[in-house]
């Protein structure tokens, strides 16, 4: 199943523009990745467990309104809360930013990591499943670094998403005219 991260753990993303096709999910749990000024809506009748995190998209830790450790941290918290949450029963979770592209894949990435840990985890087969659950991710480094922080994952995130990122871009520009 594509959107099956573990037992009782599936995890979808979403832009904001999306959230309404993610009714028939069943969805449990929300993790909102919005800009500052966005107000909380849920995108259709919704009671379960939801957390909003504002901030804008952007890899520049100076400039003001841009992912913070503590951002990066609770956005952890809120994943494990859910993982831990599935050991009793089915966790369905929308993570979703404006476009579904940056943010919302990068804590994406994060949940599959954090679900796989302990079993032989592997980041390349976390990326695989992360492009399965949401095509086109493109995840925000700054975020992803603090992460690397945080779980002690030795830049390992920021390194490989590099990579996984350069070798897009190069397939891209093997494919598209100048």
């Amino acid at each position: 199943m594509r959107n099956q991260i573990k037992e009782n753990f599936n995890l979808y993303i979403c832009g904001k523009h999306e959230r309404e096709k993610f009714f028939d999910k069943k969805i449990t749990h929300i993790l909102y990745l919005e800009d500052p000024e966005e107000k909380k809506s849920h995108p259709f009748q919704f009671y379960g467990y939801s957390k909003q995190i504002c901030f804008y998209d952007s890899e520049e830790e100076s400039k003001n309104g841009s992912p913070t450790e503590y951002n990066v941290l609770t956005i952890i918290n809120f994943i494990k809360f859910c993982l831990n949450m599935s050991k009793h029963g089915q966790v369905n979770l929308l993570i979703s930013c404006l476009a579904g592209v940056s943010r919302s894949t990068a804590a994406g990435l994060i949940a599959i990591a954090i679900a796989n840990e302990g079993r032989n985890y592997n980041l390349e087969l976390s990326w695989e499943k992360l492009t399965l659950v949401r095509d086109g991710a493109w995840p925000n480094l700054l975020i992803l670094k603090y992460a690397d922080k945080i779980l002690n994952y030795q830049e390992k995130f920021l390194e490989y998403t590099e990579i996984q990122k350069q070798a897009i871009a190069q397939a891209k520009s093997v494919w598209l005219p100048n």
